[in-house]
């Protein structure tokens, strides 16, 4: 089973490491268009009434830590397009400008 997660924030990074731990033969993939993934947003409250002491404890994976997990990760990739009836997505790669369409059997949409 193919699997895409579209962004990474607790929910997609979640989604993933739960789905791959059930299911290990799943081919996931994560585009994140950012540099870090796992963020907890209900972190920001206690980071602006300084409960906590550095902004890195807001974060609990990290790319290299999901690849280690048998994850795909594309890191500072934006999803353009995903076209649900077809079950493809058209995904930009916001270093090199280039373009790549690919297919997935199941997706998780996690944009924040």
């Amino acid at each position: 089973m193919k699997i895409a997660v579209i962004g990474s924030t607790h929910a997609g990074t979640f989604s993933a490491t739960q789905i791959k731990q059930l299911h290990a033969e799943a081919d996931i993939t994560v585009y994140e268009q950012h540099t870090t993934v796992s963020f907890l947003s209900c972190g920001i409250a206690l980071w602006v009434g300084n409960h906590v002491s550095d902004e890195q404890r807001m974060f609990y994976e990290t790319p290299a830590s999901m690849t280690e997990q048998g994850i795909t990760m594309k890191m500072q990739h934006q999803v353009v397009e995903a076209d649900l009836v077809n079950k493809r997505i058209r995904a930009k790669n916001l270093l090199t400008g280039d373009f790549a369409d690919e297919t997935f059997d199941k997706i998780v949409i996690t944009t924040g």
